[in-house]
């Protein structure tokens, strides 16, 4: 009843009152007050309590309304302060900035993507082509004993910027060993014909010696 600050006469209850002596009427309205306040109901003349039960009705209704309008104004209240609580303690947090993601270095990047449906093969770096100086050459021949000079061979490909035909040369010990084997192809007719026996190199030991001349 604490909540309760009063109660409404409405001008519907004037007739009541009008129906009732003045001294029903005083005890009618202290007892009115007192229900309101506190919740009790005193003793009344018989007039008196019908009339006030009458009444009671409209209080209790009155009462109600009014407890139920105080609830939604402390739901209301309370929602607003847990908002602005929630609101504070987020300001509080200090949030930490967004780091950018490490860019790798230009060299470690992939040129091209492999070609779908191939694996995924590393291609090895190419070797930078070094001309050979003359005593390496020279050393490599002898190693191998093919007979070609080493200054010709540097000579030959330093003119044409050492290139093998329109392709630059990435081995110059490969290009060695083609003049290997282009030197014994060229060498090869003129050892078989060194193995031809001449007339006057035959010995004729026999009648078919001579049936062979």
């Amino acid at each position: 009843m604490a909540d309760i600050k009063g109660f409404t006469l409405f001008h519907d209850y004037a007739d009541v009152f009008a129906a009732l002596c003045a001294q029903d009427c005083k005890e009618l309205v202290l007892a009115l007050f007192e229900y309101s306040e506190n919740g009790s109901t005193p003793p009344l003349p018989a007039q008196a309590e019908i009339a006030f039960m009458f009444i009671r009705r409209s209080i209790d209704i009155g009462k109600q309304r009014q407890m139920a309008k105080s609830q939604r104004n402390r739901d209301i209240a309370k929602a607003g302060w847990d908002k602005r609580k929630h609101a504070n303690a987020c300001d509080g947090i200090k949030t930490m900035p967004e780091q950018e993601p490490e860019q790798e270095p230009e060299q470690l990047l992939s040129p091209l993507p492999p070609c779908e449906g191939s694996p995924a093969v590393d291609k090895p770096r190419q070797r930078r082509f070094v001309a050979p100086t003359i005593s390496e050459v020279a050393a490599y021949c002898a190693q191998r004993g093919n007979g070609i000079g080493p200054q010709a061979f540097v000579d030959h490909y330093t003119a044409n910027g050492w290139m093998r035909g329109k392709t630059p040369m990435k081995d110059w010990k490969a290009c060695v060993r083609t003049w290997e084997s282009n030197r014994r192809e060229e060498r090869r007719p003129s050892i078989e014909q060194s193995h031809v026996p001449r007339f006057n190199e035959i010995t004729v030991t026999s009648t078919e010696d001579w049936d062979k001349l």
